[in-house]
């Protein structure tokens, strides 16, 4: 039998979040790092690992309650989430070192540096403090002290009949390598070993409670632990296990590989493939869904079930919230750097710049809030109650300018930037006419809408003279726009090309530079 493994987490979604929502703040700080990890929740507070520092924010503002460390950044990096366990936060940096601090004040109760450096993320088993080391060993430091809190370093010990799984007496492994994240079920420890095996360890008296062997885990596994389940995606499947006993509950085959770990709630479990096809199930392992959502996306990060829906953050900056009801788009929103643009590496070295921003871990929510942090290093917070939508979208054609004489040969491409950043566009609305025609259009990966010109399809080439161009969109809050561009076609000039839409920092927008044929507009 196909199983699974389990990582520490709880209900990602703890409140409902009754989208769309308008965005209600947005946090920002410089960071040498890309942000990995989302923030977790208690109250009105939240905590955050971000680059060299945590931070604790208020939920409702975005300001920022404390800082660690307060003055002068260090050389760690923190890139796990923090733990909290009940005033104490527990944070991992990069320097080998586990922190202790006060989640009132962010003031430091201890440190302490490990022997080796870490493996594993951090968890609270009891009253200890676990963690897994490069030298395939589990520390436990006590939660008051952080001090040790075994004799010796815990390694996972072979099975006592290791030719079960095909090793000799000659060749018979003492202890076993650890893989990926681990979790914790009270005073239980879950951890992968590297014969595929989820593991029930004991911190109180540092000993294997159960065994379940699996077929295939891979590496970089993240079990998740919701109520007394397990939850484990790896290769094209989802299980779960319960963590009392290591027993197999139930599984499913995706038949697509599957991208992140599940996203659980008292509402079931979802997970995505990498193709970009979601599935979702009760607890029960039921599915939600008589097929999978084939989403025509990639995630960047794995869903999160909010009641009946699964928010799902995707490439070209996309949050997609889904019905599991009726398996439609119940809101779109596209994320737009703090900036205005990004830096994005090229496979071939170079750096262009790019208008929208992705997720860089999973949403979560909190008292109706849904925060998602950003790979620019900002932290979005979208709420109905506190969030304020009263602008209209902002429409722009950026290729050609408005106004300017062009040739009609093609090929031509018009190019738009149509934004709204507050609760962004409803696809639905967008509407392009031509000399009032309704013509077709398409969103590049950057984000922007592209209506082609082609001489066999519906958007035919442009006779010489002046045309119209009226685009109409609505938000999500139902603020309406629509917009009116006039082009002079003279076919005496050379065709138009194609723009270069690469702008460089500083940019505020506008049209591209190169590739021009025709005259500016007067």
């Amino acid at each position: 039998m196909f199983l699974i493994g389990l990582a520490f987490a709880g209900c990602l979604a703890r409140a409902q979040f009754n989208g769309p929502a308008p965005l209600s703040w947005r946090w920002s700080q410089p960071t040498p790092v890309v942000p990995t990890s989302s923030p977790i929740v208690s109250g009105d507070v939240l905590y955050l690992s971000f680059g060299p520092r945590i931070y604790a924010l208020d939920r409702s503002t975005g300001n920022t309650l404390w800082r660690f460390p307060a003055g002068v950044a260090g050389t760690a990096l923190f890139k796990e989430a923090p733990v909290l366990v009940g005033d104490t936060l527990l944070a991992l940096g990069s320097n080998r070192t586990v922190y202790a601090l006060n989640s009132a004040t962010g003031k430091q109760r201890w440190q302490r540096l490990l022997i080796a450096n870490a493996l594993t993320n951090v968890v609270v088993a009891g009253n200890l403090a676990v963690v897994g080391l490069t030298d395939n060993t589990f520390i436990a430091l006590s939660l008051a002290t952080g001090e040790d809190a075994w004799q010796d370093p815990f390694k996972i010990p072979a099975p006592a009949d290791a030719t079960i799984y095909g090793s000799t007496a000659s060749n018979a492994k003492t202890y076993e390598r650890i893989v990926g994240d681990i979790a914790s079920y009270g005073t239980t420890i879950l951890a992968f070993n590297a014969e595929s095996e989820l593991l029930g360890i004991s911190a109180t008296s540092a000993k294997v409670l159960w065994r379940q062997r699996f077929t295939f885990v891979s590496p970089d596994v993240v079990p998740v632990v919701f109520g007394d389940t397990v939850y484990v995606a790896t290769g094209t499947f989802l299980a779960a296990v319960n963590t009392l006993t290591g027993t197999a509950k139930w599984q499913q085959d995706l038949g697509e590989s599957i991208a992140f770990k599940p996203g659980v709630s008292s509402s079931g479990v979802a997970v995505v493939s990498r193709q970009g096809k979601l599935a979702a199930f009760d607890l029960a392992g039921r599915p939600l869904l008589r097929e999978p959502i084939a989403t025509g996306t990639y995630p960047v990060a794995e869903p999160t079930v909010i009641g009946t829906d699964v928010l799902l953050p995707a490439t070209s900056g996309h949050l997609l919230l889904l019905d599991t009801r009726t398996s439609s788009t119940r809101w779109v929103f596209t994320i737009k750097p703090v900036t205005g643009k990004i830096a994005v590496a090229s496979a071939g070295g170079t750096t262009t710049f790019s208008n929208v921003v992705s997720a860089s871990g999973p949403a979560i929510v909190a008292s109706g809030t849904l925060l998602v942090m950003v790979k620019d290093g900002s932290l979005l917070a979208f709420d109905k109650q506190t969030g304020v939508d009263l602008t209209p979208p902002e429409v722009k054609m950026v290729w050609p300018n408005p106004g300017d004489q062009i040739s009609g040969r093609l090929p031509m491409t018009f190019y738009f930037e149509i934004e709204d950043e507050a609760s962004g566009i409803d696809p639905k609305t967008l509407k392009f006419t031509v000399d009032g025609k309704t013509v077709e259009s398409e969103r590049n990966k950057d984000g922007r809408y592209l209506v082609k010109l082609h001489i066999t399809q519906e958007n035919r080439p442009l006779r010489e003279g002046k045309h119209t161009i009226t685009v109409q969109a609505v938000d999500w809050s139902g603020n309406r726009a629509e917009e009116t561009f006039i082009l002079m076609v003279d076919n005496t000039l050379q065709p138009l090309g194609q723009p270069v839409l690469g702008p460089q920092p500083g940019d505020t927008g506008g049209g591209g530079g190169g590739g021009r044929g025709g005259r500016g507009g007067g």
